[in-house]
C-alpha cells in the first residue's frame, strides 16, 4: 500500500477515534459562547438600567432647575414667557398654518433672505472650520466603525463569504461591506417647502414635544439654506448624515420628501428611491386638504413598496454569478472529490485483490513448487507483484514466473525466489506422518504390554501345569503323606488354572488385531481380575503347604508393589500383568515342589525299594520348540549384520527344522540398544526382524507362519554397549494362528 493510502487510512482512523471527542468539545464551546453571550446581555442590561436611573435623576434635576429658571428671577421669568410665546406660535403654525404664514411670511422670509445674502461670506467663514472638524471627526469615527464591522463579519462568516465571492465574482471585502451597509427605511416625512410644515408621516405615531414638526422645519431650512446660499438650484441637497442614520431628500417646487434610513444606499438603491419619490411627489396637486389626504395614503403605500423593491434589489445583487447557490456549490466542491476518492479506492482495492487471488491460484496449481513455501506481496492497483520463497529448481521458478506473466500481463513481477539444492524439500508431511506413527505406537503400547503379559502368563501356566503333572506322578509313586497332601492341594488348582487359561486365550484373541472398544476392554479387565483373584486364593493355599515342608514360595517381585507402581496403566493391563505375576509365582512353587520331591526321592532309604524301570520322559516337538525359542536368540553387531555368522546360521537351521516339524506360528521380534532416536530404532528393529524372517524362509519355513515386528525394549538385558551389546538381538515367540492375516 502506498504512502498516500496509508496517510488516508490514518486520517480516517483519527476521525473515527476523535470524532466523538470533537463533538463534545464543540458542544462545550457552544455552551461557553452561550454563557458569554448571556453574561454580556446581563452586563448590558445592568448598564442600561444604570444609565436609565442616571437619566431619570438627571431629568428630575433638570426639571427642578427648569422650574427655578422660569420663576426664580425676572430674567428667568422673561425667558419663560418667551418660551410660552414660542409654543403658542408653534401651535398656531400647526393648527392655523395658513393664517400664520400669511401673517409672518411677508416679514420673516425677506428678512432671513436679506441677512443670509448680506452675511453669506461671514457665515461660510464661521461655519467652515466647525463643519470641517465635525466632518473629519465623523468620517474618522464612521470609518473605524465600518472597519470593525467588516472585520467582525469576515471573522465570523469567512467561509460563506468566500463561497459567495466565488459564486458572485465579487471580492470578500465588497460583500462584507455591502452586508454591513444594507439600507433599511425607518421613516418617511412629507414637508411643505418654505414653511417646514409636516404634511404627512409614515409610519404614523405621536412624537413628544413636536419632534417631527421641528425636524421638518430644520430639514426645510437646511435645504433652503443650501440651495440659496450656494446658488445651486440644479443640484439640490439630496442627503444629510445624522450619524447612525441617513436622510435622503427629494423635492418639488412646493413639497420636500425625506426618508430617514439606517445604512447606506448604493447607486441602484438611490435610483429606486428617486423613482418612488418622483411618483409620490408628482401626485400631490390640489388644495391643502386634498394634498394632506393624498400624502397620507401615498406615504402609507410608499413605505412597504420601498422595502419590497429594496429587498428585491438586494436579492438580485446577491444572486450567484454562476447560477449556483453557495450551499449547492459547497456541496459540489466537497461531494465530487469525495465520490472520486471512494470510486478510486474501490477500483484500487478491486484490482489489488484480483491480482492477489489470481497469483495465489496460479501458485496453488503449480505442481513444480508444491510443498515449497512462497509469499506474495501486491502493490496498489496490482501494478507490482513481488514473489519470494523457495523453489526446487531454476526451471520450476521460471515456469511459475512465465505463468504469472501470461496471466497478469499488466503487472510488473519482481521475483525473489531462491533455489534450494536437490533433495531439500518440505518435511512437514514427513513430520506429520512420524507424529501419527508415534501416536499410534503410544496407543499400541498398553495393548502390546497386555499381550506380552498374557503370553508370559500363558507360558508360565503351561510350565506350571507340566510341573504339577510331574508332581502328581511323583505323588502317585510316593508313600510320603506330605507329598500326597501337596499333590491333592495342587490338583485343586486345576480348576482356577483352567479358567485363567480360558480368560487369557479370550483376551489375547480379542486384543490380537487391534485394541477393542471401551466396553469390551472393561469386560476383559473384570474377567482377568476375577480369574486372578480365584487363582491367587488357590496359589496361597499351595504356598502355605509348601512352607510347611520348608520351601520358600515368595515371588521375586511382590504383586502389590508392582500394581502400586503401575496404577496409571489401564485396568486390563493391570489384570494381565497380575496374571503374569501369579504365573511366575505358581511356576516357582511347582518347580520347587518337583525339585523337593526329586531330592527326597534321591535320599537313600534303609531298605532299598525294588527297582522300577521308568520310561525316560520324551518331550514333544512343541515343547522342544518352546524350550528352544526360550533359550536362543540371534545377536547383531551393527545394523543387520550378525555378531557371529556361524552361531546365527546354526540357530536358524535348528529353529527352521522345529518350525517345519510342528507347523507352529513364530513371532520374530527385533530389538535395538539405547542408542539412536525412537523412530530410527523402530525402523532398525523391524529391519532385523525382516532379515531373520527372510533367512528362515530360505530354509523352508512357510512365509505365512512367520511374523516379523520391531519392538522398543523397555528393559535392556545387558548394560553392555556397542557392537557386542546383547541388546541388539532378535527373539522368537509363539504366535497365534491367524495373527499374520489370512
Amino acid at each position: 500500500m502506498s504512502a498516500g493510502a496509508s496517510s488516508q487510512g490514518v486520517s480516517k482512523l483519527k476521525e473515527l477515534l476523535f470524532d466523538g471527542e470533537a463533538d463534545h468539545l464543540a458542544e462545550l464551546a457552544n455552551r461557553l459562547d452561550a454563557l458569554g453571550n448571556s453574561h454580556e446581555e446581563l452586563r448590558n442590561a445592568l448598564a442600561e438600567r444604570r444609565a436609565f436611573e442616571e437619566g431619570a435623576r438627571a431629568e428630575l434635576s433638570r426639571r427642578l432647575d427648569a422650574v427655578h429658571d422660569r420663576v426664580g428671577t425676572d430674567d428667568r421669568f422673561s425667558s419663560s414667557v418667551a418660551s410660552v410665546l414660542d409654543t403658542a406660535l408653534t401651535r398656531a403654525e400647526r393648527e392655523n398654518h395658513g393664517e400664520l404664514r400669511a401673517a409672518l411670511a411677508p416679514v420673516m422670509v425677506p428678512t432671513v433672505k436679506t441677512e443670509i445674502l448680506n452675511s453669506k461670506d461671514t457665515l461660510v467663514e464661521a461655519l467652515y472650520p466647525m463643519t470641517g472638524q465635525m466632518v473629519k471627526a465623523y468620517v474618522r469615527s464612521a470609518m473605524k466603525d465600518l472597519i470593525n464591522q467588516v472585520n467582525r463579519r469576515l471573522e465570523s462568516n469567512a467561509l460563506m463569504l468566500r463561497v459567495k465571492s466565488i459564486t458572485t465574482g465579487r471580492s470578500m471585502a465588497e460583500l462584507a461591506l455591502a452586508e454591513s451597509q444594507r439600507i433599511e427605511v425607518e421613516e418617511l416625512l412629507l414637508i411643505r417647502r418654505g414653511t417646514g410644515e409636516l404634511i404627512a408621516r409614515w409610519p404614523e405615531k405621536n412624537s413628544p414635544n413636536n419632534h417631527d414638526h421641528v425636524l421638518g422645519g430644520v430639514l426645510s431650512a437646511i435645504n433652503s439654506f443650501a440651495t440659496e446660499a450656494l446658488e445651486s438650484d440644479e443640484n439640490a441637497l439630496r442627503q444629510i448624515d445624522l450619524g447612525e442614520s441617513q436622510v435622503y431628500l427629494r423635492g418639488s417646487p412646493n413639497h420636500l420628501l425625506a426618508a430617514k434610513c439606517k445604512g447606506t444606499a448604493g447607486s441602484s438603491i438611490e435610483q429606486i428611491i428617486d423613482d418612488e419619490f418622483l411618483k409620490t411627489v408628482s401626485a400631490l396637486h390640489g388644495d391643502d386638504v386634498r394634498v394632506s389626504e393624498i400624502a397620507s395614503s401615498g406615504l402609507a403605500a410608499l413605505g412597504p413598496r420601498l422595502d419590497q423593491r429594496i429587498s428585491e434589489q438586494y436579492e438580485l445583487l446577491d444572486r450567484p454569478a454562476l447560477g449556483v447557490s453557495p450551499a449547492t456549490l459547497l456541496l459540489i466542491l466537497i461531494g465530487l472529490p469525495l465520490v472520486g476518492w471512494i470510486a478510486w479506492s474501490t477500483y484500487t482495492t478491486y484490482e489489488t485483490t484480483r491480482v492477489r487471488e489470481a497469483a495465489r491460484g496460479i501458485i496453488a496449481t503449480s505442481s513444480e513448487i508444491k510443498g515449497y513455501p512462497t509469499t506474495i506481496s501486491v502493490g496498489p492497483r496490482g501494478r507490482e507483484l513481488t514473489i519470494s520463497g523457495l523453489a526446487p529448481s531454476r526451471d520450476a521458478a521460471e515456469a511459475l514466473l512465465a505463468r504469472l506473466g501470461h496471466a497478469l500481463p499488466e503487472t510488473a513481477i519482481d521475483s525473489h525466489l531462491s533455489v534450494v539444492p536437490q533433495g531439500a524439500r518440505d518435511t512437514t508431511q514427513d513430520i506429520v506422518d512420524l507424529r501419527e506413527r508415534i501416536a499410534k505406537l503410544n496407543a499400541e503400547i498398553p495393548r502390546r504390554a497386555a499381550l506380552r503379559a498374557l503370553f508370559n502368563a500363558d507360558r508360565a501356566f503351561a510350565d506350571a501345569g507340566i510341573h504339577l503333572d510331574r508332581l502328581a506322578a511323583l505323588a502317585a509313586t510316593s508313600e510320603n503323606a506330605t507329598t500326597r497332601r501337596l499333590a491333592a492341594t495342587s490338583s485343586a488348582i486345576s480348576g482356577p488354572l483352567k479358567n485363567a487359561n480360558t480368560a487369557i486365550a479370550d483376551a489375547r484373541a480379542a486384543m490380537q488385531a487391534a485394541l477393542p472398544a471401551v466396553t469390551e476392554r472393561r469386560q476383559i479387565a473384570e474377567t482377568l481380575t476375577k480369574r486372578a483373584n480365584a487363582l491367587e486364593v488357590a496359589i496361597d493355599k499351595l504356598a502355605q503347604q509348601s512352607e510347611l515342608v520348608g520351601i520358600s514360595a515368595k515371588p521375586a517381585t511382590e504383586p502389590a508393589a508392582t500394581l502400586a507402581g503401575e496404577s496409571a496403566q489401564p485396568e486390563y493391563v493391570v489384570g494381565a500383568e497380575r496374571l503374569d505375576l501369579l504365573g511366575q509365582r505358581l511356576q516357582l512353587i511347582t518347580v520347587a515342589l518337583v525339585q523337593a520331591e526329586l531330592t527326597r526321592a534321591a535320599i537313600p532309604k534303609p531298605k532299598p525299594p525294588a527297582v522300577v524301570q521308568n520310561q525316560p520322559y520324551q518331550p514333544s516337538a512343541r515343547e522342544l520348540l518352546r524350550n528352544f525359542i526360550e533359550d536362543n536368540a540371534i545377536f547383531f553387531s551393527d545394523q543387520i549384520a550378525y555378531r557371529n555368522d556361524n552361531e546365527a546360521n546354526a540357530t536358524l537351521d535348528e529353529l527352521a527344522k522345529l518350525v517345519v516339524e510342528t507347523h507352529a506360528f513364530i513371532r520374530i521380534v527385533g530389538y535395538t540398544d539405547e542408542r539412536g532416536s525412537s523412530s530410527r530404532n523402530t525402523t532398525l528393529s523391524e529391519r532385523r526382524a525382516e532379515h531373520v524372517r527372510a533367512a528362515l524362509i530360505t530354509r523352508g519355513v512357510p512365509a505365512e507362519n512367520l511374523i516379523a515386528i520391531g519392538r522398543l525394549s523397555q528393559f535392556d538385558i545387558s548394560p553392555a554397549t556397542g557392537t557386542d551389546s546383547p541388546n541388539r538381538r532378535v527373539e522368537f515367540e509363539l504366535a497365534f494362528k491367524g495373527e499374520g492375516g489370512p
